[in-house]
């Protein structure tokens, strides 16, 4: 919950007090007008920025920009003009963008601050309606850049810096300054927050100096990932690792993230000087980010060796990471595990029309991320006893990623095989 501060307790209550009904119009209104800046992110923080959209400059021979050109939704409708310019339907989508964050964050409050409080009330579980106002507030501050990634990788294949790393510092800040805006756990007659330890007690190790080493080591680990780095391994591994060293120390980049890491590890201090609430939340945050980003990382690292290419891009890495930075380790394990099946069959149609296996993998784990925060108290019921398996967790997931490795090994020799029997026929 946000510090103690009457003013701010009581505009919250004054929220509160107002008609549901009313409540959910201005969340959508809002939300229209927040979607128009998701927009103006998909385009600007492109790799390939493109003037379009009443919020940049209009094309040479474009016409004069109209003020109702920036009203949410409707003012695509009279940018059409510019169809010549950008491409036949090219409006369609920004409205589609709008349209659906404005109505799907709608329903998400609705389901969440009534919806969910009041089944749970019924259920006599105690919860405070403030606690899911802020839930959803978390909730939506993740949508959002979520979204702009999405729809950049989708046009791009790329997943800018510029959207994930404040979209990971905005989770970061969420747990530490609003613990109690995270996932919801249910057990017996009481609701808690999801923490690292969920669905088991907190660790005390995990408030003692070897807590406070864990959560630098993340915040560390999470800004060398992020610096430019060179590998190769053709003049020997030695070499391989101080080219590593070398590069990550010399790009222009490493006094940015230095910082940003140095910003980071001041706060992970400062938690951890607060203890209690604070702290968990914001360890839970920091090992959602690292297990979040490490998983993808691994999958990167073992599929690109096997295959001997690059099977997913470092977008994929940090976007996980802003995931795990919000939800937790514990979703981002469900996330990671459903967003193939949400990929699988774009994949397979893709490949039977056009052949081409490459797609897009972070728009498949904004799906999952999506799925699993509408589902979020089902897919915690049922998948939730999993996590008190402790360590046998890890010792699971390193079975899962040799077997992945011995998979692609023997599509790869498959693909080998099948290409050297049609060469002779081509020829």
């Amino acid at each position: 919950m946000f510090p103690a501060d009457a003013p701010k307790e009581q505009l919250v209550n004054f929220w509160l007090q107002q008609p549901r009904e009313l409540q959910t119009a201005v969340v959508a209104v809002l939300a229209a007008l927040l979607a128009g800046q998701v927009n103006r992110g998909i385009y600007r923080l492109a790799w390939s920025p493109r003037q379009i959209g009443p919020w940049s400059a209009p094309v040479a021979d474009a016409p004069a920009r109209r003020w109702y050109d920036r009203l949410p939704i409707v003012g695509w409708i009279g940018l059409a003009r510019e169809t010549p310019f950008h491409g036949k339907g090219y409006w369609l989508r920004p409205i589609v963008v709008e349209l659906g964050l404005a109505l799907g964050l709608a329903w998400l409050y609705w389901s969440i601050v009534h919806h969910r409080v009041d089944g749970l009330l019924a259920l006599g579980i105690p919860v405070e309606q403030t606690i899911a106002l802020l839930l959803f507030l978390r909730l939506a501050t993740l949508l959002l850049p979520l979204t702009i990634a999405t729809f950049i990788d989708l046009d791009e294949k790329t997943i800018p810096d510029e959207v994930t790393v404040p979209g990971t510092l905005a989770g970061l800040l969420w747990s530490w300054l609003v613990p109690g805006s995270a996932l919801p756990v249910i057990a017996a007659t009481q609701q808690t927050p999801l923490l690292a330890t969920s669905p088991g007690k907190w660790a005390p190790q995990l408030d003692s100096a070897t807590g406070l080493l864990v959560g630098l080591a993340c915040v560390g680990c999470w800004c060398w990932a992020l610096l430019p780095k060179t590998w190769t391994t053709r003049h020997g591994w030695w070499r391989a690792f101080r080219y590593l060293w070398a590069s990550s120390l010399r790009t222009p980049w490493f006094w940015r993230y230095g910082l940003i890491g140095c910003g980071a590890s001041a706060i992970v201090v400062v938690a951890w000087l607060q203890g209690h609430e604070r702290w968990q939340g914001l360890l839970t945050a920091l090992l959602g980010m690292a297990f979040g980003g490490g998983l993808v990382w691994t999958v990167r690292i073992v599929a690109g060796g096997v295959l001997q290419k690059e099977a997913m891009g470092f977008g994929d890495v940090t976007l996980m990471a802003m995931i795990g930075a919000f939800l937790g380790w514990q979703p981002s394990l469900i996330v990671f595990f459903m967003a193939p099946f949400a990929a699988l069959f774009v994949a397979l149609v893709q490949w039977i029309l056009t052949r081409n296996r490459e797609i897009a993998f972070g728009p498949y784990l904004s799906v999952a991320a999506l799925w699993l925060i509408v589902r979020w108290d089902a897919i915690w019921e049922q998948a939730g006893g999993s996590f008190a398996l402790g360590w046998r967790i890890p010792l699971i997931i390193g079975f899962c990623f040799v077997a992945m490795a011995a998979m692609l090994w023997t599509w790869r020799a498959i693909e080998g095989a099948w290409h050297r029997t049609a060469e002779p026929e081509n020829s």
